[in-house]
């Protein structure tokens, strides 16, 4: 058996292209789907899990209720989901912040502690001028 490093970007092509037989991959990696590839069981537990997690800076962390609305999510977004979300980016081409837009549907409707700071709410990744969304019609999130 012959190993050969690879960059992630190629690595998924090069499986379905036959170049390689296999490769160590993301689970939640959208082109697993796009290119019908097959995830294999690992029961002797040789890879170590990927898991995400929430990470907030301290800055973010000190801001009123974000913590407390990002809570839900923990374990909410399974990797279907995620794998899903990132085929939107992966294969798609869409941008990461509308991709990220997208889970909102599946695990933020209808969730008031979410709305003021799903990306799609108007609520963005560093955004200093703290604008908290209201409701708008139908129960979907707008901001001022």
């Amino acid at each position: 058996m012959t190993t050969r490093a690879m960059d992630s970007t190629f690595m998924y092509s090069a499986v379905r292209d036959g170049q390689v037989d296999l490769i160590s991959a993301y689970t939640t990696d959208g082109r697993i789907a796009a290119f019908d590839l097959v995830v294999l069981s690992d029961p002797a537990g040789i890879l170590p899990p990927y898991d995400a997690v929430i990470l907030l800076s301290p800055q973010a962390a000190a801001r009123p209720g974000l913590a407390e609305a990002l809570a839900p999510l923990v374990g909410a977004i399974d990797a279907d989901l995620m794998r899903q979300a990132n085929r939107r980016v992966d294969i798609d081409r869409e941008t990461p912040a509308q991709a990220a837009g997208w889970p909102a549907q599946s695990v933020g409707q209808g969730n008031e502690r979410l709305c003021g700071f799903w990306p799609s709410a108007g609520w963005r990744v560093g955004d200093a001028g703290g604008h908290a969304p209201e409701r708008g019609p139908a129960g979907a999130c707008r901001s001022h």
